[in-house]
């Protein structure tokens, strides 16, 4: 391993052997406690980072693969903790997420967002941590996703199926958050501008208006010469039409205005509505917000998606796939910088190279996960930690896209791990 020191008290040692194309495609994943991991990165990547997801320990005091609840020790011996003397859970919860969501927010560039996921045991310390760190003038959205595809039988009150993701910018301000396209619907028609202006639908010209305007009351010729009023009456004021004079016969003389005849016999005027261009022929790409309601991502589709790539269970409830890559599709240009430091089982990373494998984008990530001992022994024998998890799906994932002849970007990463600074000596 290569040794590069720094002035935290630890070493960064590169890991050659588990790296996969190193120094080729800057993916980067570290193993160690993440709070010296990002002091580390910051001599690198501050205000660089595009987005950051994190899934934290939601405190829930079970145990699952890994520690999940802030009452066992193996938390309280960490940077901090060991030094704050916390019993309270969520008092030590606090302490250890709040150094870490610091340095968070000097990675993330000024356009930054970073995503959260968590449930109702932390969510309010969370709001308040972030309110504090981030500002509340910066906070975007709480996601609501559900978690849990059927209502669980053993419940004590009601049944938990949903989880949070909370959503701050660095600078709301500055930061965009991305929409999704339109499902376009009754764009079926064609015309000669179809290669340009996409199909259209019709809409009619004429609508009832509460609020009468005598500037949009007016004749237009039809094509036989007749005159059509809006609503086809010249003395009913209620009705208007959408598009003035100008714009009409603008609309005439450009092939968006129609005529029809209705089922009495009598002219209708209409407008074409284009899928590619506005109504003043400028283009136009059709979107929608995101919904702050998740559904089509559940635990157990991550937990499906883990066992394909190691034929068993070896992690409780990794995110799935397609929730990171719905927030990378909100948060992330096609070469952002993604940053994920509770890496768990590599989710993120997975994310990163399928949504880059769907648009033909080169994002890149950086994900850390601390070394902490997986609690299955049957796990632990071929995985004794969590880290060791998070490598190995990235490189049965990298595997995987090199035989689907993934040409967009070759998939590797280097391996990173901490190291205390003064390591005892060997014995002769």
């Amino acid at each position: 391993m290569n040794d590069t020191s720094f002035g935290t008290g630890s070493r960064i040692l590169h890991d050659q052997e588990g790296s996969i194309n190193s120094n080729k495609i800057y993916n980067s994943i570290y193993c160690g406690d993440n709070l010296t991991i990002l002091k580390h990165l910051l001599d690198d990547y501050s205000s660089k980072v595009d987005m950051i997801y994190i899934d934290p320990p939601y405190n829930t005091g079970k145990d699952f693969t890994f520690r999940d609840s802030f009452k066992h020790d193996r938390y309280k011996k960490l940077p901090l903790l060991k030094e704050v003397g916390a019993t309270d859970p969520h008092s030590l919860w606090r302490q250890f997420m709040t150094p870490r969501l610091e340095k968070s927010r000097e990675l993330l560039a000024d356009c930054g967002l970073i995503f959260i996921s968590i449930d109702d045991n932390e969510l309010h310390n969370l709001r308040t941590i972030m309110n504090e760190i981030y500002g509340d003038q910066n906070f975007i959205a709480t996601l609501v996703r559900q978690s849990g595809v059927a209502p669980r039988q053993d419940a004590k009150h009601v049944a938990i199926q949903h989880d949070y993701v909370v959503i701050y910018a660095k600078n709301a301000n500055s930061a965009v958050i991305n929409r999704k396209p339109s499902a376009l619907k009754g764009f079926v028609l064609e015309d000669d501008h179809i290669e340009v202006r996409g199909c259209y639908r019709l809409n009619k010209l004429d609508r009832g208006s509460i609020r009468y305007s005598d500037s949009l009351d007016y004749p237009i010729t039809a094509p036989d010469g007749n005159e059509v009023w809006p609503g086809g009456d010249p003395s009913d004021r209620k009705w208007t039409w959408r598009w003035s004079q100008t714009k009409v016969a603008w609309g005439i003389e450009n092939d968006f205005i129609v005529f029809k005849k209705s089922r009495d016999g009598k002219p209708s005027v209409y407008f074409k509505e284009y899928e590619k261009v506005d109504n003043q022929c400028r283009p136009k790409v059709r979107t929608n917000p995101y919904s702050t309601l998740i559904r089509g991502c559940p635990n157990e589709k991550g937990n499906r998606e883990l066992k394909t790539l190691f034929k068993r269970r070896v992690f409780d409830y990794p995110k799935p796939v397609d929730l990171i890559k719905l927030l990378l599709k909100m948060g992330t240009r096609k070469n952002s910088l993604v940053l994920d430091f509770f890496a768990g089982a590599g989710s993120t990373g997975h994310a990163v190279w399928a949504l880059n494998r769907e648009d033909g984008g080169s994002r890149r990530f950086i994900l850390a996960q601390l070394d902490e001992p997986v609690l299955d022994e049957d796990v632990e024998k071929d995985f004794p930690t969590v880290a060791d998890i998070t490598v190995e799906r990235m490189r049965r994932v990298a595997h995987q896209y090199t035989n689907l002849e993934f040409e967009n970007d070759e998939c590797g990463f280097d391996v990173f791990r901490v190291a205390d600074q003064n390591p005892p000596p060997e014995s002769s």
